[in-house]
């Protein structure tokens, strides 16, 4: 089980170590393939985890002889014997914790974006709400799910040229209509969890600037003007910092990348061949967790005994 946690962090560190080589795909696969190696590699950690820590926790409730069984199906798998028993019972605990506290942050902080209808002018487009907010800073906010709203304030609607303006909005609506607060999601609850381990920061902002690089190339297409106008919007909502899992226009941190980004050509297109090539990758990996899953089947089929 060693080798599925260790094989876990390495899926959540590879997209920051592989940074560089990702920038060169379109984002739109770029965000994808960050999303799942967080995903997948969150799951592979606690289920290496718990595996370890089942027999021991049997153990410690008096439940000897299905702490036995345990023992003898996992006799392969297993390492530490007591003590890395309760290690990993411990870890798995903490990171449960982050992860639960994380994900009511990430809640609290989603409502906390929507605006009320008494705050702001409110008017309604095809499938999302237009707002502006009365606040001299710019703020250019896109909140997903069931309440879509594009978020704008009028300080910076003011600094805006009507062209820059539109470019705002489609930005905004791309965030929106691609579903960003999902991946967004992934990234808060991948940093609120395993946040502390080395590397994994630089992979939940690789995927935090793929999702808004992809929102700009949805936004601004293959017109240099285009590209030109978004760019100098940029520069003037640089500063706007939104609340995790919200996406937002302005983050100051990634300005320079997307501005360098919106200066060159844009990326390729989603060519569907490398859709199965991440098929592959997604079944060499699973079939790792399937290995040790199959442990339980053989349980549950024993007498319903290890609950992984």
């Amino acid at each position: 089980m060693i080798a599925v946690v260790m094989f876990g962090w390495g899926l959540l560190v590879i997209p920051g170590l592989a940074r560089r080589h990702l920038s060169r795909l379109h984002p739109g696969l770029w965000s994808r393939l960050t999303a799942w190696a967080l995903g997948v590699g969150s799951g592979l950690i606690a289920l290496g985890l718990l595996a370890t820590s089942v027999p021991t926790l049997l153990e410690g409730i008096g439940a000897h002889h299905l702490a036995a069984l345990c023992r003898r199906l996992l006799h392969d798998l297993l390492a530490g014997g007591h003590v890395g028993g309760w290690i990993a019972g411990g870890l798995l605990a903490v990171l449960s914790y982050r992860c639960v506290s994380g994900w009511r942050r990430l809640r609290r902080a989603r409502r906390a974006a929507v605006v009320e209808p008494w705050v702001g002018d409110h008017r309604t487009e095809d499938d999302y709400e237009l707002v502006v907010v009365p606040a001299s800073v710019p703020i250019a906010l896109a909140v997903g799910g069931p309440a879509r709203q594009v978020i704008l304030s009028s300080g910076l609607i003011a600094g805006l040229s009507e062209h820059e303006l539109t470019m705002v909005v489609r930005h905004e609506l791309a965030h929106i209509r691609r579903r960003h607060h999902r991946h967004l999601m992934v990234a808060a609850i991948a940093e609120a969890t395993f946040g502390w381990l080395p590397l994994v920061s630089s992979s939940t902002r690789t995927m935090r600037l793929g999702v808004e690089r992809w929102a700009d190339e949805e936004a601004a297409g293959t017109d240099p003007r285009a590209r030109r106008t978004l760019g100098s919007a940029l520069v003037a909502a640089a500063g706007c910092r939104p609340q995790p899992g919200v996406a937002g226009l302005g983050d100051v941190e990634m300005a320079v990348e997307r501005l360098r980004a919106l200066e060159t050509f844009p990326p390729a297109g989603l060519s569907r061949w490398w859709y199965p090539v991440v098929g592959v990758v997604t079944t060499a990996a699973a079939s790792l967790g399937v290995t040790s899953m199959a442990v339980v089947g053989v349980s549950l089929g024993s007498g319903g005994i290890c609950y992984f």
